[in-house]
C-alpha cells in the first residue's frame, strides 16, 4: 500500500487532466479512502464519495463497486452498522453483475464481519468461508490472509482457542510472506487475546506490544489505538492502573485523530472505569458521561446500556439515591428494547442493590427474583446455543476434512499422471532404441559380407598393382580406398558391439544415432557418421 502522501501528490497531478487520466483519477481516490480508513473516516467517505460519482460519469462498474464499499467501510468504523450493510450489499450486487470476483469476496467478508459482531455467528462464518472460497480461485494472498485472520477471531469466540490460534498464524504467515504491515498487525493483536484469555499476561504483552510497535511504524493510527488499548487492559488487570491510563490516554488520542467514535467510546469508558479504582469519582463521571454521549451518537445500543450502568453504579457509591435510579431504569430498558440479555441481566442486580441500600426492600427481592428468572434462561439459551455452536462448528471442520481429502486426492492423480508420462517416454525413447539398435544389426549384417568380398578383391588388384609396378600416384589412391574400407569396418562393428546410443541434430529437423561404448579405460568412445575427407 503506497503511502498517503505520496497518493495525494499523484491525484495533485492528475487534477484537471483530460478524459484518458480519469479512470486513472477515479483510482487514486479508491486508494486513498481506503488508506484513510485507517487514520482519518470521515476523510476516506469523502474520497470514496468523489470516487463512486466520477466511477458512474465513467460508466466503470468496478471502479463503482469499490467505492461503494469504502463508503460502508466508513460508516461500519463509525458504528453505523445498518448504513455499511445498505452499501456493501450495492457493492457486491455491482460486483457481481460485472464478475468482478474479488469484489464480491470483499463484500461477503465486510458482511461477514458486521454479523459477527452482531453475534449473528453461523451467518458469519458461512460468509467467511464463501469470501475465503473466491480469494482461493483467483489467487488473492492478501484476501485468503484476511480471511485465516476473521475465522481465527470467530473461533475466538467460540472459546476454541486452539482452533483460533491455528487460523491467525496461518494469516500472519502469508502477510508476512507478502509483506503486507497493515494486515499483519490484526492477527497480531488476536493472538494476544488468546494468550489474555488464557491469564498467559506475558505472551499477550509481547503480542499486543508487537501490534503497536508495527502499526506506529506503518502510521495506522487506528491499529495503533486498538493495540494500546489492549495494553492498558493488561496493566489494569495487573493493578497497575497509572501505566493503565497512559495507554488508554494513548488510544483516546489516536482514535480522536481518525474519528473511530467507537474507539473513542470505549477509551473514556476505560478511563472512567481505572478512575472509578483509583476513587476520582469527579473524573470517572466526566469519562462515563462522554462515553455514554458518543454511544448515543452512533445509536450503540449495548454499550449505551452498558454506558449507564456504569453511571448508576458512580451513583451509588455518592449515594445519590435518586440519580442512580434514573441511569439504571433507562439502562434496563435499553437493554431490553434491544434484546441484550446479558446486559439486562447485570442491571437487574445492581437495581437489586440500589432499592436494598433504600431499604425498598419489595423492589429489591421482585429486581432479584428477575434476575435469577432470567439467568436460568440464559443459562438454558447458551447451553442450546453452544450446542448449535458445536454442530456448526463440527460440520464446518468435516467440510474442511472432505476439502483437504479432495486435495490430497487431486495431488495423487496429478502425481500418477505425471509418473504414467515419464513411463510412457521411456517406452518410447526405449522403443526407439531398439529399433536403432536392429537397424544397426541389420546394417552390420546386410553390410559386412559385400564389403569383405570387395575387401579381399582390393588386395588381390593390390598385389597384381605391385607386380606391374604401378606409379606412387596409382598406389596412392588404393591405400586411400584401403583405408577407407578399414574405416567402414570399424564403423559397422561398433554398431554391433554398442552398449548405449544417443540422438543427436544432424542438420534441422534431421536426427543423427550417436553409438557409444566405454573403453576399458572408462572413456566414452564415440562413433558418428563423417563425411570422408577430400
Amino acid at each position: 500500500m503506497r503511502s498517503i502522501e505520496k497518493l495525494e501528490q499523484q491525484l495533485a497531478l492528475l487534477n484537471g487532466c483530460n478524459p484518458d487520466t480519469q479512470r486513472k483519477h477515479t483510482q487514486t481516490l479508491c486508494e486513498l479512502a481506503y488508506a484513510y480508513s485507517l487514520v482519518d473516516v470521515k476523510k476516506a467517505r469523502e474520497y470514496a464519495i468523489k470516487a463512486q460519482s466520477q466511477a458512474r460519469e465513467l460508466h466503470d462498474k468496478t471502479l463503482e463497486s469499490l467505492a461503494l464499499r469504502y463508503i460502508g467501510i466508513s460508516y461500519g468504523t463509525e458504528g453505523n452498522a445498518d448504513k455499511a450493510v445498505e452499501y456493501y450489499m450495492q457493492a457486491m450486487a455491482i460486483a457481481r453483475e460485472v464478475d468482478y470476483e474479488d469484489g464480491v469476496a470483499s463484500c461477503l467478508n465486510n458482511l461477514a464481519i458486521n454479523y459477527h459482531n452482531t453475534g449473528r455467528h453461523k451467518e458469519a462464518l458461512d460468509f467467511y468461508h464463501q469470501a475465503l472460497t473466491i480469494y482461493k480461485q483467483i489467487d488473492d494472498q492478501s484476501g485468503v490472509a484476511i480471511s485465516y485472520i476473521n475465522i481465527g477471531e470467530l473461533y475466538f469466540d467460540w472459546g476454541d482457542s486452539e482452533k483460533a490460534l491455528q487460523y491467525q498464524l496461518q494469516g500472519i504467515e502469508i502477510t508476512e510472506a507478502i509483506e503486507r504491515p497493515d494486515i499483519t498487525i490484526d492477527p497480531l493483536i488476536q493472538i494476544g487475546r488468546i494468550y489474555s484469555a488464557q491469564d498467559n499476561s506475558e505472551k499477550a504483552m509481547e503480542y499486543y506490544t508487537r501490534a503497536l510497535a508495527l502499526a506506529e511504524q506503518e502510521g495506522l493510527k487506528e491499529r495503533a489505538s486498538q493495540s494500546s488499548s489492549k495494553i492498558g487492559h493488561l496493566h489494569r488487570r495487573a493493578n497497575s492502573y497509572e501505566e493503565a491510563l497512559i495507554y488508554f490516554n494513548q488510544a483516546l488520542e489516536l482514535s480522536t485523530q481518525t474519528g473511530h467514535n467507537e474507539g473513542i467510546a470505549y477509551s473514556h469508558y476505560d478511563i472512567g472505569l481505572v478512575e472509578l479504582e483509583l476513587g476520582h469519582i469527579d473524573k470517572a463521571e466526566q469519562n462515563l458521561l462522554m462515553a455514554l454521549q458518543i454511544a448515543r451518537e452512533i445509536n450503540y445500543k449495548d454499550r449505551i446500556a452498558s454506558f449507564l450502568r456504569s453511571l448508576g453504579q458512580v451513583k451509588i457509591l455518592t449515594e445519590q439515591w435518586d440519580a442512580a435510579r434514573c441511569y439504571l431504569d433507562e439502562s434496563l430498558a435499553v437493554a431490553k428494547s434491544a434484546k441484550f440479555p446479558r446486559e439486562t441481566l447485570r442491571t437487574l442486580l445492581t437495581l437489586s442493590y440500589l432499592f436494598e441500600q433504600t431499604e425498598h426492600y419489595k423492589e429489591a427481592l421482585e429486581a432479584y427474583r428477575e434476575y435469577t428468572s432470567l439467568k436460568d434462561s440464559i443459562f438454558n439459551e447458551e447451553k442450546n446455543k453452544a450446542i448449535t455452536e458445536m454442530q456448526t462448528k463440527y460440520e464446518t471442520e468435516q467440510k474442511e476434512k472432505e476439502a483437504e481429502l479432495l486435495r490430497l486426492k487431486n495431488e495423487e492423480l496429478e502425481n500418477s499422471y505425471s509418473m504414467l508420462q515419464d513411463t510412457q517416454n521411456e517406452l518410447i525413447n526405449l522403443e526407439k532404441r531398439n529399433s536403432a539398435l536392429a537397424l544397426a544389426v541389420t546394417a552390420h549384417h546386410e553390410l559386412n559380407q559385400p564389403l569383405m568380398v570387395m575387401k579381399g578383391n582390393l588386395d588381390m588388384f593390390h598385389l597384381e598393382a605391385q607386380k606391374n609396378k604401378l606409379t606412387e600416384k596409382q598406389l596412392h589412391y588404393l591405400d586411400r580406398v584401403e583405408q577407407s574400407f578399414n574405416r567402414m569396418t570399424q564403423i559397422l562393428n561398433k554398431f554391433k558391439t554398442s552398449t548405449h546410443l544417443t540422438f543427436d541434430n544432424y542438420a534441422q529437423n534431421t536426427p543423427m544415432i550417436v553409438f557409444e561404448d566405454k573403453t576399458e579405460f572408462g572413456d566414452k568412445e564415440t562413433v558418428q557418421n563423417t563425411l570422408p575427407e577430400k
